[in-house]
């Protein structure tokens, strides 16, 4: 199991980033009580995840694993996925920064 906690962390960054990134933008509209509060807290959440899920593809690139071809195959599939998903994600969520400023 200890092989496979970087590429866990690397997908649940991954996923936590997305979810952050794809609904912080309803956050804006929970409530005028709360004003932008949880919108900013949203925006800034998705850039801390998509950072960690980035410094730990960085990470996951330069250590050395002994795995077999198909947890090579995993591991790329889920390196290359993530790095796409992040990169978007920094992307939409800057775009709706800007959008909604």
């Amino acid at each position: 199991m200890k092989r496979y906690r970087l590429t866990l962390l690397l997908g649940l960054t991954t996923a936590l980033a997305c979810y952050f990134g794809y609904s912080f933008q309803m956050m804006a509209y929970w409530s005028a009580e709360h004003g932008m509060f949880w919108y900013w807290i949203g925006a800034v959440l998705s850039y801390l995840c998509s950072a960690a899920a980035l410094i730990l593809f960085f990470i996951d690139v330069k250590t050395e694993r002994e795995l077999t071809v198909l947890e090579r195959i995993i591991d790329g599939w889920v390196m290359a996925v993530g790095f796409f998903a992040v990169i978007l994600n920094i992307l939409w969520t800057t775009f709706i920064i800007a959008w909604m400023g």
